[in-house]
């Protein structure tokens, strides 16, 4: 075989072995993400006065995510958003925020399949 296939021949092997990780890492993430939970915390009916969210996830065999949001003076409050896979049982969300009128605690049970999205609203009281 010349020099010039030869070296077509590798390049086109090294371009398929690309390709087929390429396809394999798009497929894992695909049906990673069809087992994940997305947990949406939404502190914006308190007002401008929340400093700061903490979520955490917990379920029977320990902690299962968390996520902190600090906002700065003067930054709008946005919903916090956590992606983990999906708790056992027993799971629950303990959800911490930080305002000009203090610490407020949240407990809440939580029972979400593979692929859902939770929204808790606080000071809401109609969710």
């Amino acid at each position: 075989m010349s020099p010039i296939v030869r070296r077509i021949a590798s390049r086109a092997l090294v371009a398929a072995g690309v390709a087929a990780i390429a396809m394999f890492a798009v497929q894992t993430c695909e049906s990673s993400s069809a087992r994940d939970v997305t947990i949406v915390v939404d502190p914006r009916p308190l007002g401008g006065t929340v400093h700061a969210v903490r979520v955490d996830v917990l379920d029977r065999g320990g902690p299962r995510g968390a996520i902190e949001r600090v906002y700065r003076p003067g930054e709008t409050v946005t919903p916090v958003e956590l992606r983990i896979a999906a708790p056992g049982a027993g799971a629950e969300l303990m959800i911490e925020v930080e305002s000009a009128g203090g610490p407020q605690r949240v407990h809440r049970p939580l029972e979400a399949a593979p692929g859902s999205r939770v929204t808790v609203v606080l000071g809401d009281s109609s969710r």
